[in-house]
């Protein structure tokens, strides 16, 4: 009799270690995932604070691109180039109102670029087309 329990039992014993086995690599598994979820979500969190951080530097790039455009239009150009230079100036700010709903920087580089030209023209860098009067010369 015992050897007939022992013979039925020993398929089921079998069969219950088999799952248990079953059991314990997925609660590893679980664990692993658990772990992985968890460097993700932090990760997730990280690149969301960099992109705000992003996000803010490019608005207040923009912002003061904006000041400063706005400063070169009341007055900032000699006078004669204001017309001359008023269709890149206003290009240059349609751009930078275009950003504003999704700010990348490209705008105020733009601005930053024109501002560049300016100053470069400001000191010296520039030569116009023509004949010119040399000082204390009929040149």
């Amino acid at each position: 009799m015992r050897e007939k329990i022992n013979a039925e039992k020993a398929p089921l014993l079998k069969a219950m270690r088999t799952a248990e086995d079953r059991i314990i690599a997925a609660e590893t598994e679980i664990s692993r995932m658990d772990v992985s979820d968890e460097q993700a979500q932090e990760n997730r969190r990280r690149l969301l604070k960099e992109f705000d951080s992003l996000r803010k530097n490019f608005n207040y790039l923009d912002s003061v691109a904006g000041d400063s455009l706005k400063a070169l239009r009341d007055g900032g150009l000699p006078p004669g180039e204001a017309k001359a230079k008023m269709e890149r100036l206003d290009e240059i700010q349609h751009r930078l109102d275009s950003s504003t709903s999704s700010p990348d920087g490209k705008a105020g580089l733009a601005v930053a670029g024109f501002l560049l030209d300016q100053l470069k023209e400001s000191l010296g860098g520039y030569t116009a087309q023509g004949r010119a009067l040399v000082a204390m010369t009929s040149r």
